[in-house]
This record gives C-alpha cells, structure tokens and sequence, in this order.
C-alpha cells in the first residue's frame, strides 16, 4: 500500500489555498489523534478525505458524543501514518490554510507530526467580529460556532449529508469564508 500511494504521489492535487478540517479522539495536540481528516481547494474539490485508525487512543467518549465516531467506525481503517507524504505534499503547497478555528486543526496535525508552512485564516475568529457579541471578561468579542456563522451566511446544511462529519464542516467553512470575502 505505502508503495502505491508513494508512487501516486507526484499526481496529487495541491492548492495554493486549502480548508482543512479534523475529526479528533480529543483536544489535545501530542496526545490525542486525528480520526479524519478533509482538505478542499478554495473552488470545493477534494484534495483529500479519509479516515484514520489511532494507534493510541482506543476510547474517547467526550469526543465521540460530539463527532459521532466510534472505534468500531474507525479500527479498520489505516493509520495516518501511511498518508503522511500525500498529506505533507499538499499542506507543503498550501500558501493558506483556512479553518473553523484554524489553530486547533493546525495544531492537531502538528501533534501528528505535520508542518504547516503557510498562512492560516481563521474564519471563526473573523466572524467574531462580524457578529460582534462581545465579551466583556475577555476584551474581545465571542467565538460563535460554525453552525451559528454558518446560519448567519444562510448556509443550507442540507446539501452535505452528515453535518458532524469533517466533510460537512469543511464545506461549510468554505462557504462561509467565501461570504466573508465576498462582503470584504
């Protein structure tokens, strides 16, 4: 397997900007593990998409109730591991990277041993501002979730079947993202 994805490397797909997102075992980079993973390019189209068996971490029950995956779901998959140069390859490329709370995708692939070399737009943090709740105990205004910027854009979750999916949270951060700059 490692052999053909190797030689399938010089025929991926790369973007000079991508959305990333990640379903994890948790939310701390090092220790907890990336379940799935997606990265768009800014026109939608799949870079990449899998699933990923942990080698660590064989319960996470916190995390599961949130992105509904079990290790039933996921033990037959491979480990992240045997993508790690198609993956590399296209983070390498990436002059942007844009997320829903950027930082935690990023750091959750650098706990997994991946450089992120490029940029990084955090829609989250840019949506703060546009919905202006602000938080007097922080001195900045509050992070929404991405349902609720999503709802803001009009964003129909209908056309993205299981919505706690990577796959659904990338899109919708996309969409999201291209209404921002489309008011900027």
């Amino acid at each position: 397997m490692q052999k053909e994805l190797d030689a399938q490397l010089d025929t991926v797909r790369t973007a000079p900007a991508i959305v990333v997102k990640t379903e994890t075992t948790g939310l701390v980079s090092g220790s907890d593990e990336i379940l799935e993973l997606v990265i768009l390019d800014t026109e939608g189209q799949k870079l990449f998409a899998s699933r990923f068996r942990p080698l660590h971490n064989e319960v996470w029950l916190d995390a599961e109730d949130v992105n509904h995956i079990r290790l039933e779901d996921v033990q037959d998959e491979r480990a992240i591991d045997v993508y790690w140069n198609v993956i590399q390859k296209i983070l390498s490329a990436a002059k942007t990277v844009i997320g829903y709370n950027v930082r935690f995708e990023t750091e959750m692939l650098k706990g997994q041993g991946f450089q992120i070399p490029g940029a990084c737009v955090d829609v989250m943090e840019s949506f703060a501002a546009i919905y202006g709740e602000w938080d007097e105990s922080y001195q900045e205004y509050s992070w929404q979730k991405l349902k609720r910027c999503a709802h803001y854009y009009h964003y129909d979750w209908n056309e993205v079947k299981e919505e706690h999916r990577a796959m659904a949270y990338a899109k919708a951060t996309l969409y999201c993202w291209k209404k921002m700059q489309a008011a900027s």
